[in-house]
């Protein structure tokens, strides 16, 4: 293969990579869990990404023994839902769980908490 075959190559590659990278912004957009700002320890529900306003999300939490389920509809940065527990009480730290959506199952982003 000769210097510019081999340029042409690495510069296709590199664009392409980079209209994967900008596609999937949204495309990868996954529930999160935050710390509820509220007076007691609670969780909020949200999307660590701007999504579809129509997208809806089914998600469990859990945190130890304790647990809690929730759907939200139209999650963002900005716009969340509180998740209740079902058993017990939500403690300061980090919890664990997944969602069910449109992207079929994905677990929460990286950092949820209960705060």
């Amino acid at each position: 293969m000769n210097k510019n075959s081999l340029r042409t190559a690495i510069t296709t590659v590199a664009i392409a990579t980079a209209i994967v990278g900008i596609g999937a912004g949204t495309a990868n957009a996954r529930p999160t869990a935050i710390p509820d700002p509220a007076p007691r320890v609670g969780v909020l529900l949200g999307s660590d990404a701007l999504v579809d306003p129509g997208e809806n999300w089914t998600c469990t939490i859990r945190q130890g023994a304790t647990v809690g389920t929730e759907n939200g509809t139209g999650l963002t940065m900005n716009r969340h839902v509180v998740i209740n527990p079902m058993v017990g009480d939500w403690q300061p730290g980090p919890v664990s769980g997944f969602c069910v959506g449109p992207q079929g199952l994905q677990p929460l982003a990286p950092g949820a908490a209960a705060g």
